[in-house]
């Protein structure tokens, strides 16, 4: 698996249709507009001292501005970057309270992503696996392939916990991760 790629190896997804099926779980939540307020906001954190990891949220920033001329469950949609010494410095002194949705990505460390999920339990936030070992480290939800088909993966029974709840069209079709 390449650190700065977007897809696992042999994956045959493509950066835009993971942003895609992203999105789509995301406007799934139920409760999205009590959560997210006037409009929905995901921040790609990326590891301030990494250059590659930098260069690795772009992609994914890239991959999602299609997505940001529609509109997440009714609600406007953006993208955002920030480093994550940044983003968690908003989130304590409440300058970032707009935030609903956290992926980080590649560069991180075990210990980053724990303090990562940490926060964002905190704050009822959502957090995107960028790889299906992050969901083993707590992140909420990825699109994954496995011998050549995508599956979305989530942890439905934490989220839950959390007060996030998605649609049934989810549940029916995710892997539940717990």
């Amino acid at each position: 698996m390449a650190f700065g790629g977007w897809q696992n190896a042999g994956a045959d997804v493509t950066p835009q249709q993971k942003a895609v099926v992203l999105a789509r779980i995301m406007a799934s939540e139920v409760d999205l507009a009590k959560r997210a307020g006037a409009e929905y906001t995901l921040a790609v954190v990326y590891h301030a001292e990494q250059d590659q990891s930098r260069r690795h949220s772009i992609d994914i920033a890239t991959a999602f501005a299609p997505v940001q001329r529609l509109k997440l469950g009714g609600l406007p949609f953006r993208v955002e970057r920030y480093d994550w010494p940044a983003l968690k410095a908003g989130f304590a002194d409440g300058s970032l309270a707009r935030v609903d949705a956290v992926y980080p990505a590649g560069g991180f460390s075990p210990a980053d992503l724990a303090e990562i999920v940490d926060v964002c339990r905190d704050h009822r936030l959502l957090t995107l696996a960028h790889f299906p070992e992050w969901l083993k480290l707590g992140l909420d939800l990825g699109v994954f392939t496995n011998k050549g088909e995508a599956k979305v993966h989530v942890r439905l029974a934490a989220l839950e916990k959390r007060g996030i709840r998605f649609a049934d069209e989810v549940k029916a079709i995710a892997v539940a991760v717990d």
